[in-house]
């Protein structure tokens, strides 16, 4: 009973610390605790992340039809000439992923901004911004690092 008791425990701050470390999370625990309910599932992207919507459903296509065909390969040699063409579309990945993260670090501004006055209407758009965005830079993240292999 002891060792599941601190278990549990134990499971609680690990929560609690990637709910911290996590804007997204700690958005999500902040609407939930002022609205009682959590964030809506169904939504507009924001403007802000609308073109790179389009901008990373356009390079995520033809980049997975790639890594599908590279992937399926087993001779050596023909993966190995996939490189060039691999490392041109690890280019275009992480310039993407670096608008991103500039993103991400302006949604973070704003979040830094909202500390002293917010409202809780505001704090939605913002965290569905954060949703897409993490998603998009994980898909990315993912990508590259199977191009990079």
């Amino acid at each position: 009973a002891q060792k599941t008791d601190a278990s549990d425990r134990f499971a609680a701050l690990n929560t609690a610390h990637d709910t911290l470390r996590d804007p997204k999370l700690r958005l999500r625990h902040l609407i939930e605790l002022e609205t009682g309910a959590p964030p809506a599932d169904v939504h507009d992207i924001p403007p802000d992340t609308a073109e790179l919507f389009l901008a990373v459903g356009q390079l995520l296509r033809p980049v997975d039809a790639f890594l599908t065909e590279r992937e399926a390969q087993t001779s050596p040699l023909l993966r190995a000439q996939s490189y060039p063409a691999a490392l041109d579309w690890l280019e275009q990945v992480n310039t993407l992923l670096a608008t991103l993260n500039e993103q991400l670090a302006d949604a973070e501004a704003t979040l830094q901004k909202m500390n002293d006055n917010w409202a809780a209407t505001e704090l939605e758009p913002v965290y569905h911004q954060f949703s897409y965005l993490q998603k998009w830079r994980a898909q990315l993240n993912d990508r590259a690092l199977r191009l990079g292999q």
